[in-house]
C-alpha cells in the first residue's frame, strides 16, 4: 500500500523533459535525488510517450537501482477525448512500462475523469495490474469527490491520490470553504469540497505546477502581472533566508492544510532550489492560517494581483 512507499513530500515533474538530451536528463535526475527527491511523475501523453522514454534511457545510463525510485506514471486522455476502459488503461500502462524500461510503477493516476466510464471496467483493469504486479499503488488526477466515490464502489483498491492544480494564485480547492455562504466569487464550489473530503478519507492531494499560474501560462515568480505578491515574498524570504519559491511552497504546504505532495513541472532556476523538509515553516504556518481563516482573507483573494496586496502576519 501507498503507506509504505519510501517517498519525500516534493515529486518531480518529468512533463518537459521530453526534448532533453538523455544526458542532460540523467543529470536533472541525478540533482533531484541527491536533493532527496526521489518521487517522479509521468503520464502518457507527455511528449507523446518521448518524456518516459528519456527518463528510461537516462536511469538505465546512471545504473540507479530501481527500488531507490518512486515512479508514477497517469494515463486516461487521448486525443480528443477522455478513455477509462479496461482495454486503453491495461495498454496504456503497458506502453508506459516499457518506454521506462522497468516492470512495474509505483503508483497509477487516472489523469482526468472520465464522464462516461463503467467503474467496474476500471476495476477490472486495476485488478488485473495489481495481481500482475505491474501496479503497486493507485489514485486519480483532477477527480472531484463524487467521482471518486462512484470509482471506489467497485475498485478494491484505495485510491490513495488526487492530483490537483494548486499554487498561491490558484486555489479554488480553499477558496469556497473561506467564502462559506458568501455572494461573490470564490463562494462558488468548483472542486466538490475536494480538499475537505480528501482529509476526511486521507487521500493525499499531489498539487500540480505549484508555483504556476493559469493552466500553462508559466510561473508566477518575478511575473510583473504578479508584483505585489512577488514584493511580498522575496521581502519574507529574506527574513527567513529562503528564496520566494521555497517559502512559496512552504505556504502551499501549510493551506493544503495536510502533507501534501508537490509536483514541479518547470525546470527554470526561478524553481529551483526546493528541497524537502522546507514545508511547514512555524513562521509561515501561522501567516497561512492568519491568511486563510481571517475576513481579511476575502478581500485578498479578490485583489491578489492589486498593488494593495499585503500578507496578514
Amino acid at each position: 500500500m501507498a503507506d509504505t512507499l519510501q517517498q519525500g513530500q516534493i515529486i518531480h515533474g518529468c512533463m518537459r523533459i521530453a526534448g532533453m538530451p538523455v544526458p542532460e536528463a540523467g543529470d536533472l535526475i541525478g540533482r533531484a535525488l541527491d536533493a532527496g527527491i526521489n518521487f517522479f511523475d509521468h503520464a502518457d501523453i507527455y511528449g507523446q510517450g518521448k518524456s518516459e522514454a528519456v527518463f528510461g534511457d537516462a536511469i538505465r545510463r546512471l545504473g540507479i537501482p530501481r527500488d531507490q525510485l518512486v515512479i508514477q506514471t497517469k494515463c486516461s486522455i487521448r486525443a480528443g477525448f477522455y478513455d477509462c476502459s479496461k482495454e486503453h488503461i491495461i495498454r496504456s500502462v503497458e506502453g508506459s512500462l516499457k518506454r521506462l524500461g522497468t516492470d512495474y510503477v509505483d503508483v497509477l493516476l487516472l489523469h482526468r475523469p472520465d464522464t462516461l466510464m463503467e467503474p467496474e471496467e476500471v476495476a477490472e483493469a486495476f485488478d488485473s495490474l495489481e495481481s500482475s504486479g505491474k501496479v503497486k499503488n493507485f489514485g486519480v488526477s483532477n477527480h472531484n469527490p463524487m467521482q471518486i466515490e462512484l470509482l471506489s464502489k467497485s475498485c478494491r483498491q484505495k485510491l490513495m491520490f488526487n492530483q490537483l492544480q494548486f499554487s498561491l494564485v490558484h486555489t479554488p480547492i480553499v477558496d469556497s470553504g473561506i467564502n462559506v455562504n458568501l455572494y461573490n466569487d470564490d463562494a462558488m464550489v468548483r472542486a466538490g469540497s475536494i480538499l475537505e473530503y480528501s482529509r476526511i478519507h486521507g487521500i493525499t492531494i499531489q498539487a500540480w505546477s505549484p508555483l504556476q499560474h493559469g493552466f500553462i501560462e508559466g510561473v508566477f515568480l518575478d511575473n510583473p502581472n504578479f508584483a505585489a505578491l512577488n514584493h511580498n515574498l522575496a521581502t519574507m524570504a529574506r527574513k527567513k533566508g529562503l528564496t520566494p519559491a521555497t517559502l512559496a511552497i512552504a505556504l502551499d504546504f501549510e493551506a493544503s492544510g495536510q502533507d501534501a505532495a508537490y509536483c514541479r513541472y518547470d525546470q527554470s532556476p526561478k524553481a529551483r532550489g526546493i528541497k524537502p523538509g522546507q514545508g511547514g515553516l512555524p513562521f509561515e504556518a501561522r501567516m497561512v492560517r492568519t491568511l486563510f481563516s481571517s475576513r481579511k482573507r476575502i478581500t485578498l483573494i479578490q485583489t491578489r494581483q492589486s498593488p494593495g496586496l499585503s500578507w496578514v502576519l
